[in-house]
């Protein structure tokens, strides 16, 4: 618009020009200068208007700006506000249903555990009616317990006792002197229903008696009186290092000549006896060992037989034959043969064939079968008195 002014404003001068009468030629200057000041005075009017209406619209499209980037700001904050309280109420729904997922398991954990604890409660209370009634019926069945009761009890723990003397103690003697007083009790008793226990027990009584009995004890102590004797039997000296001593008899005046005969030959084999010596011992001479060697020899020994002893209270007999099968080895190829080893050897051999196992029966079915007539009996008892 202002450009339109500013173009019109010649044609508007040029027309007050054409308007006004021409001036005399004798004052052209003045002329101008009124058609120049009208022209001036005409103008400024004209841009001062202009001016004033770019400035409303500047200042009108200004405003319509800031109005539309208001309205985007509020909008573009009331849209950040809006996902903020969408992102807060997925987080609080979040965290309720992880609280409802906590608060569930919680009860369901509390009510199992309730649960357990009511069906421990039941069960201890179960418990503690049967040992109630259990407790009854044993103050009721010793109310009415007579003489025989304590018979029977007694034969019960003697039979029991020799059961143990049979398998712990392998002793037969002991465990058939007291299955000899279960039958004088179980007899004096004279209850026919007995019978089957004391066929049992007899039974059992007979072959216990024929399996014999080991003297273990015997058998140890003479182990280990041979062992003690190994230090004293002497070992093989290598040759040369004895000398035999030959007696020396005195000559007498009244000596006859076959005594004289006699010394003289002795005399002449005592001198040929440092240069020849003859000895017999029916195999091949092992190798002399040395002093130390000695004296591991006889501690060995004395390992053997006590390896002897623990196979024979463990009924081990492969054990206690090879232990003394060693030992006499090593007492006929190391030792001198004079009469304490020959006594040894003796021993050995007669120690290896002793016995050593044997297979003893128990008193497993007069025990089972005296315990099945306790129990019917009891029960018997107890349906009596309940039928009272």
């Amino acid at each position: 618009m202002m450009v339109t002014d500013e173009k019109n404003v010649p044609a508007m001068t040029e027309t007050a020009a054409t308007d006004v009468p021409k001036p005399d030629a004798r004052e052209p200057e003045s002329s101008a200068n009124r058609s120049g000041n009208s022209t001036h005075a005409t103008t400024p009017p004209a841009r001062h208007s202009g001016s004033s209406n770019w400035g409303v619209w500047l200042v009108l499209l200004l405003l319509i700006a800031g109005i539309i980037y208001g309205a985007w700001y509020f909008a573009q904050r009331y849209m950040v506000q809006q996902q903020l309280l969408e992102n807060v109420e997925a987080q609080l729904q979040q965290q309720q249903r992880a609280t409802q997922m906590q608060q569930d398991t919680l009860a369901a954990t509390v009510e199992q555990r309730l649960e357990d604890q009511q069906n421990d409660v039941q069960q201890a209370m179960n418990e503690l009616a049967q040992r109630v009634d259990n407790t009854a019926a044993r103050v009721l069945a010793l109310s009415s317990v007579s003489r025989d009761d304590w018979k029977i009890a007694e034969a019960e723990y003697l039979l029991r006792l020799a059961n143990q003397r049979v398998l712990l103690e392998r002793n037969s003697g002991n465990a058939v002197a007291l299955a000899q007083n279960v039958d004088e009790i179980l007899r004096d008793l004279n209850d026919p229903d007995l019978f089957p226990v004391r066929k049992a027990l007899a039974s059992e009584m007979s072959e216990l008696t024929l399996a014999g009995d080991i003297d273990r004890e015997g058998v140890y102590l003479r182990l280990l009186a041979l062992s003690e004797q190994i230090e004293k039997l002497p070992l093989i000296e290598p040759l040369g290092s004895t000398e035999e001593i030959w007696p020396e008899d005195e000559p007498q005046e009244n000596d006859s000549l076959w005594v004289k005969t006699k010394r003289g030959f002795m005399n002449v084999l005592k001198k040929f006896s440092h240069h020849l010596r003859v000895r017999d011992h029916a195999q091949p001479v092992p190798a002399i060992l040395a002093p130390d060697n000695q004296i591991y020899l006889k501690q060995n020994m004395r390992l053997m037989l006590e390896q002897a002893q623990a196979a024979l209270l463990r009924e081990e007999a492969q054990v206690y034959q090879s232990s003394l099968q060693k030992a006499q080895e090593w007492l006929k190829t190391y030792f001198s043969l004079n009469t304490q080893s020959v006594a040894a050897q003796a021993e050995l051999a007669d120690l290896q064939n002793v016995i050593i196992t044997q297979s003893l029966p128990n008193f497993a079915e007069s025990t089972a079968l005296l315990k099945t007539y306790i129990e019917r009996k009891h029960t018997k008892a107890v349906s009596r008195r309940g039928g009272n």
